[in-house]
């Protein structure tokens, strides 16, 4: 699944990060690994995608809002900034 989302179509993608924000409530680093690739993703497609599945899993994931607070400190994860 992660070759998918960092190899894969933007299809292939999009399909990895729905499979992995439905795991992230129940396999801990999930969230955190979502976070980290929305500071890698280019494709807008998929930048959106991976931006609506982190609002939803923010609101009851103390895990990735701290990923986000993160992002958001480091000088280099411009889309997480962005997104925050």
């Amino acid at each position: 699944m992660l070759l998918k989302l960092q190899h894969g179509t933007p299809a292939d993608r999009i399909a990895a990060i729905a499979a992995l924000a439905e795991m992230a409530p129940t396999t801990p680093g999930t969230g955190a690994l979502l976070v980290k690739y929305l500071g890698d993703a280019t494709d807008k497609s998929v930048l959106a995608e991976a931006e609506v599945r982190l609002i939803t899993l923010g609101r009851g994931s103390h895990e990735v809002v701290a990923a986000l607070v993160a992002g958001v400190r480091s000088e280099d994860d411009y889309n997480c900034r962005f997104f925050a």
